[in-house]
């Protein structure tokens, strides 16, 4: 069999792209492999010994079998006019696409009809209505809706007296809330209003610069605070509206204080298109159009059919890994860090994301030491987050001396530091529906690893993960899990045995490649391989009136000769 595999350029850092490198290499040791990489990126090469082709020269007929390797990745936009107009076979790695399609569909970004045609096609009638409400700057995403009481959007980082809002600055309500008072600093001129749903409660205008209190004996919701003008700040590049020094509602039980030290939920400037694309999956373009799917999650799998609605061809395979890696001894990849300290060493790779749990993370490492617990936190990536002030609640929790953050890693380096790791830990919510890749590196290279509780990563074995659930109860089952994995645990030995045993009989390269070749040969070839059943019956009609023309010669003849 002749495999076509279609994917991006080693050229693109991507984490997909690391796992195509290492499953063409294992498939080509049992086959023919082509890679199919876009036009730009072929004079990059893909692998030793492999042959690459540009993305448009690919054809019905260049392979026996198609495999496009695709996540939600911009770059991966390529590939969808191959899946529509050729077909193949998709090694999904992720649910929510929604990075791939905002590049695959300009308009999504830029609204308008062609926008709202654009959703409609990707997502269905649910999701262009969630688009078309976040398109507008509606309200707080559904599936990250803050509890209630917190701070919303518009909110600048704390400082030593308050903290500053942009002109427009949201706030949920306490359940029972029955008033509110706002203590704020005004310059002459400026009028803050409060409203809710866009009609206005409240409202003063400062007579002079300084203090003032604003406030609403009322049943809020959800609160915004609305400033006329921007203060006018030297030096400082921030939209600034009003400072706000104390903001306190009023209960039935009595007065409740907001800490405004706390993060907000969402960026200063409000809510964007990005701050929902955990409800945008935008899978259709893909989910609805390949021949057949290979998946590393019976979730994923079961989205797949559910949304197809028709039996389709689905190969559950393990994420692959490198069984043989070795890492090396914890103490010489320390020395090589240049670490010295003695604590249990907790780390948790890749950019930090809010999506990656950094606040209940922090939390619990404050618990775990607060409860006794030796431990000591690594950040093994760059700072991301957009909600989540990361700095200013390591200094709160008082983690200063606790944290590290090592920013960008190259590949050495990170082998270093999962090397040095005594636990890795590896948190999503909202998640992509994809498996983490960062948890198979973790337990091929034997290391125990505390994990979110989610449904899409049940494959990975008990024996070899901690498992713990999102939102209530999270920061108690880190705690539990940082103290029972401290050093000189006999738990933390049996983890890292099981990661072993995985990593060498259950997802080894070689292993995964031939249960992804297998499920190919067994399965038809892309449907433009295919004859359309319209084709196939012209053709044996045809082949039927020759029958019939022949036997009619061969009757004449016959009655000749006689």
């Amino acid at each position: 069999m002749h495999l076509a595999l279609v994917t991006t350029s080693p050229a693109q850092p991507s984490g997909i792209g690391d796992h195509g490198r290492a499953l063409c290499t294992a498939l080509a040791s049992t086959g023919e492999v082509t890679v199919y990489l876009p036009d730009a990126d072929v004079a990059h090469g893909y692998a030793p010994g492999i042959e690459v082709r540009p993305a448009s020269s690919l054809t019905r007929k260049s392979a026996d079998r198609i495999l496009y390797l695709l996540g939600n990745e911009r770059a991966h936009a390529f590939m969808l006019p191959l899946i529509r107009n050729i077909g193949g076979t998709v090694y999904l790695h992720d649910w929510v696409l929604f990075d791939l399609m905002t590049a695959a569909f300009p308009a999504l970004e830029r609204g308008g009809l062609a926008g709202h045609l654009a959703a409609w096609n990707c997502g269905g009638l649910r999701q262009r209505s969630i688009w078309a409400e976040a398109r507008s700057g509606g309200s707080t995403p559904t599936s990250n809706r803050p509890d209630h009481g917190r701070l919303l959007m518009g909110w600048h980082e704390p400082e030593a007296d308050g903290r500053w809002t942009t002109r427009r600055a949201g706030m949920s309500a306490p359940r029972g809330t029955t008033g509110v008072q706002i203590d704020l600093v005004l310059t002459a001129g400026t009028t803050a209003r409060l409203k809710e749903h866009g009609s206005q409660i409240a409202s003063i205008t400062a007579e002079a610069d300084g203090s003032v209190q604003l406030g609403a004996a009322h049943a809020f919701r959800d609160v915004t605070l609305e400033v006329d003008r921007t203060h006018p700040a030297n030096g400082d590049a921030r939209e600034l509206g009003a400072f706000v020094q104390a903001w306190t509602w009023s209960t039935a039980s009595g007065p409740v204080p907001v800490d405004l030290r706390a993060p907000a939920a969402l960026p200063a400037h409000g809510a964007t298109l990005s701050d929902r694309r955990f409800d945008l999956s935008f899978h259709r373009p893909v989910v609805r159009f390949a021949d057949g799917f290979v998946v590393h999650s019976r979730e994923l799998a079961d989205r797949i059919l559910e949304d197809r609605r028709s039996p389709t061809p689905t190969a559950l395979v393990p994420h692959g890994v490198d069984a043989g890696l070795v890492q090396g001894d914890r103490s010489e990849a320390r020395a090589r860090l240049g670490w010295t300290r003695g604590e249990t060493l907790l780390v948790s790779f890749g950019a930090i994301q809010d999506h990656k749990r950094p606040g209940p993370l922090l939390e619990a490492v404050a618990d775990s030491r607060a409860a006794g617990a030796d431990v000591h936190l690594v950040l093994a990536g760059e700072p991301a987050t957009e909600r989540f002030d990361l700095l200013a609640r390591i200094e709160q929790l008082g983690l200063v001396e606790h944290v590290t953050i090592t920013g960008f890693l190259d590949e050495p380096e990170f082998q270093d530091w999962l090397s040095a790791a005594d636990v890795c830990v590896n948190l999503r919510g909202p998640s992509t529906g994809g498996t983490s890749g960062g948890v198979a590196r973790a337990m091929a290279a034997g290391r125990a690893t505390v994990i979110s509780d989610l449904p899409e990563w049940a494959e990975f074995p008990d024996g070899a993960v901690v498992r713990v659930p999102l939102e209530e109860g999270e920061v108690a089952g880190l705690s539990a899990a940082f103290q029972s994995l401290d050093a000189g645990s006999a738990q933390r030995d049996a983890l890292e045995a099981e990661a072993r045993r995985w990593a060498g009989e259950v997802a080894d390269w070689p292993h995964v490649a031939n249960l992804v070749r297998t499920f190919l040969e067994a399965g038809p070839a892309h449907r433009t391989r295919r004859k359309s059943l319209l084709r196939t019956l012209v053709e044996s009609e045809e082949q039927r009136r020759l029958e019939r023309d022949q036997e009619r010669v061969r009757e004449r003849t016959e009655g000749r000769e006689e």
